[in-house]
């Protein structure tokens, strides 16, 4: 919408002079550039960095998944492989950028925000307000 204004504006300023017929091309190239960055660039660098931080979150003992569908538990860690256990028993060597996703650190940040969680309670030394129990042993509504 605004590009057409300043399109407009070009051609009653001068019509197709020299000095406004290139001003066009140059604001659909930035445009189309603007586009390029916000809808497709971006968003890649975003997964590409949370894929990073989540390959290096693995520790021995996760539960993970593999990009092919295979659940299994890490049982040795190298620098570019890992070993997962599928089955009792049975070890098998995945590319650690194989992993789609880790089960445990999904855990491990859950368990951490219901810790922050509790922690919003009351204040260290103040006990708890118990609710008073009727004589059917369910607590009174008052």
């Amino acid at each position: 919408m605004w590009f057409t204004a300043i399109l407009l504006a070009a051609e009653e300023n001068g019509g197709t002079s020299g000095s406004s017929s290139w001003l066009g091309p140059i604001i659909m190239i930035l445009l189309f550039g603007a586009i390029f960055y916000f809808l497709l660039w971006r968003p890649q660098q975003k997964r590409m960095r949370s894929q990073m931080e989540m390959m290096e979150s693995i520790r021995v003992g996760d539960e993970v998944v593999t990009q092919g569908g295979i659940y299994g538990y890490v049982t040795e860690l190298e620098d570019d492989t890992l070993l997962m256990e599928v089955s009792e028993g049975v070890e098998i060597r995945v590319a650690k950028s194989s992993i789609y996703r880790n089960l445990s650190a999904a855990e491990r940040v859950s368990a951490g925000k219901e810790e922050k969680s509790e922690k919003g309670g009351p204040e260290a030394g103040e006990e708890p307000e118990a609710e008073e129990a009727g004589e059917d042993g369910k607590g009174t509504a008052e």
